[in-house]
């Protein structure tokens, strides 16, 4: 069965979110895409751009398997 693709982006100053997620992300989904964004719960407010550039990187992929 094929799986589906996951894109994962966190903030880093996101205090909803534990430090040692992203790593079980890795862990538990190997092809995941997980980042880590210089960003809080909000990130979109500060990283709108960042964030538009990896949907765009993981949409171009996924298309492109």
């Amino acid at each position: 069965m094929k799986q589906s693709g996951l894109l994962v982006l966190l903030g880093e100053y996101d205090l909803s979110f534990e430090l040692s997620e992203p790593e079980t992300y890795r862990r538990e989904v190997p092809k995941a895409e997980v980042d880590v964004l210089d960003a809080g719960h909000f990130a979109l407010e500060k990283a709108a751009d960042e964030i538009a550039a990896f949907v765009r990187g993981f949409r171009v992929l996924k298309t492109h398997r």
